[in-house]
Parts: C-alpha cells; sequence; structure tokens
C-alpha cells in the first residue's frame, strides 16, 4: 500500500486502541488499565504469527499463558470480567496491532509523514465518533485545556513521531520490550497521584503479567559469545 493506506491502517489501530482504552478507564482503576494494556507486548509476537505467518515460539506461548493468569487475578471478580478490563484488554489488541503495522510499513515511508497521517486519522476518527455520541463540545475549564494539550502533544504528537522513527531500525519485538515498563509507571502513577491500591491478589496478578511479558520477549535469547551475534532460542 501507498503512504495514506498504510497511515489509515495505523492511525485506525491507534484510534481503537484509544476508544477501547479510553471507554474502559471509566469502569476499571488506572493501575488495572496499564497493567492490561502492558498485554499488548504478549499479544505482538502472537498476532505476528497470524498475521505475518510467523511461528510464536513457545517462549511467547508460555508467556501468554503466564499473563493470561495474571489477568485472571488482577481482573477477575467473582468469576466475572469486569467490563472496564474487558475494554482494555480491547486496547492491547489494538496496540499490539499498531505496533505490527509500524514495523511493516515505517522503515518503506518517511517518518514526520506517516506519523502525520496516523495520528490524523485517529483524530478525525475520534471526531467523527464525538459528534455521532452528541459529546462534541469544547473544554469549559482551564484543567481540562491543559489535559488536552499534554495528552495530544507530548502522550500522543510527540511519542507517536518518536515510535515510528524508531521502528524505522527496532523490530517489533524488540519495541514491545520497551514497552514492557508502561504497566510498571501506570502502577507507580496511579499509587502517587491517584491514590490507588492493589490488593495481595491484585499484586500477585500483576507480577505475574510482567513476568509474561519477560518471558514472552527474553525467553530462550542466549548472550552473545565475543565477536559473535546473540541468539534466540539457540539459533543466530
Amino acid at each position: 500500500p501507498g503512504l495514506l493506506a498504510a497511515g489509515a491502517a495505523a492511525g485506525l489501530a491507534l484510534f481503537a486502541g484509544y476508544g477501547f482504552q479510553t471507554v474502559g478507564l471509566q469502569y476499571t482503576t488506572a493501575s488495572n488499565a496499564g497493567f492490561i494494556t502492558g498485554l499488548s507486548v504478549v499479544l505482538t509476537p502472537l498476532l505476528a504469527g497470524l498475521l505475518l505467518r510467523q511461528s510464536p515460539g513457545r517462549w511467547p506461548v508460555a508467556g501468554a499463558l503466564l499473563a493470561a493468569v495474571g489477568l485472571g487475578l488482577l481482573s477477575l471478580q467473582a468469576l466475572e470480567v469486569r467490563r472496564g478490563d474487558a475494554l482494555v484488554l480491547g486496547c492491547a489488541v489494538a496496540f499490539a496491532t499498531h505496533i505490527l503495522l509500524l514495523g511493516r510499513y515505517a522503515p518503506r515511508f518517511s517518518t514526520y509523514r506517516l506519523a502525520v497521517v496516523q495520528l490524523g486519522t485517529a483524530g478525525l476518527l475520534a471526531l467523527v465518533w464525538a459528534t455521532a455520541a452528541g459529546d462534541l463540545a469544547a473544554p469549559a475549564s482551564a484543567e481540562v485545556w491543559v489535559a488536552l494539550a499534554i495528552t495530544s502533544v507530548a502522550a500522543s504528537a510527540g511519542a507517536f513521531l518518536i515510535q515510528t522513527r524508531a521502528q524505522r531500525e527496532v523490530s517489533p519485538t524488540r519495541t514491545a520490550v520497551i514497552f514492557t515498563m508502561e504497566p510498571v509507571f501506570a502502577g507507580l502513577f496511579g499509587f502517587l497521584l491517584a491514590g490507588e491500591r492493589l490488593s495481595g491478589r491484585g499484586w500477585l496478578g500483576a507480577g505475574l503479567i510482567l513476568a509474561g511479558m519477560l518471558v514472552a520477549e527474553l525467553g530462550g535469547r542466549q548472550p552473545a559469545a565475543p565477536g559473535r551475534p546473540a541468539t534466540e532460542g539457540g539459533r543466530p
């Protein structure tokens, strides 16, 4: 596909991730949302197997199982998944898809143009969604304008421009490894800024999700011998 099609596909995945996450955060905590969004790290190699016909291998499968158990401990209440957690899980799938799309298209097109098209697509879809829902209105307080400035400029335009540039050289799997820090920071800031606290069961679930992420991405890697490249699963 050309630049517009590639950027629109990435923008659609980005919009889906934002949509699921924004709605899901109305029904769950920032800490839960951060850890569940982090499942995109595990989902990235699994979706690569489905979409790119690349075998995920035993370590990603093992990591996915660990993370699934952790998600159950973190999210299941009386044997049912809370609505917010389920919505944020959809966000994780969308962001994993976004990582894969950038991994495919970022090396082919201009970083800035691809970033502009994908963010423009996501913004346009968000405007259509807000208009259809009857929620499109100018913010009434300075606090909301500040939040919009931070999330749109720093957390969106800046962050995705950097990601698009980085994925010209960094593989989707390595990108996903870096994203393992997202749930850590979400839990930290949920604790510091929102006063959120996880129960013992919640901490165990969060720990298993993090363990699943690391097992999926780093399991089977062998350190490089002097003068030789690192291997994964015993193969160069």
